[in-house]
């Protein structure tokens, strides 16, 4: 069955810089499996995430930027009407508010203060191998 899945940002950054390791893979059958979901909110903080000229050693700019522009496109955009304050980490409530607005079952991430919350509200918080575990074995 399809879940709805939010993805945080540093997730997401290590499927495009890396697109050939197992992040990546675990990401592709997410799409193919379920649905990847975003706000204006969540999508902004990648995009300027991305757009950093660190990255450049990783990846060429024009590529991340060819990356986003595809996930933006792809991805299902809800409208974050919440705005809950429940993650220590008070830029992480972006990720938790897209969850809550569009009825996702699954945050994937990898940042320590989304992770202690599991699970949030039923929503499942967790890492790509442990997404990959209960999500994407059945699949």
């Amino acid at each position: 069955m399809r879940k709805k899945v939010v993805f945080d940002t540093s997730s997401l950054l290590t499927v495009c810089i890396y697109s050939d390791r197992e992040p990546a893979q675990i990401f592709r059958l997410a799409w193919l499996h379920h649905e990847v979901v975003a706000t204006p909110q969540t999508l902004a903080e990648l995009a300027q995430v991305i757009g950093r000229p660190k990255f450049d050693n990783w990846r060429p700019h024009q590529v991340r930027m060819a990356w986003l522009q595809n996930h933006a496109a792809n991805v299902v955009e809800y409208q974050s009407e919440s705005q809950v304050t429940d993650c220590r980490d008070a830029k992480d409530n972006k990720f938790l508010d897209a969850a809550l607005a569009a009825s996702a079952e699954v945050i994937v991430c990898s940042d320590k203060d989304l992770l202690v919350l599991y699970p949030y509200r039923n929503i499942d918080v967790l890492n790509l191998q442990d997404f990959r575990q209960k999500y994407l074995t059945a699949a």
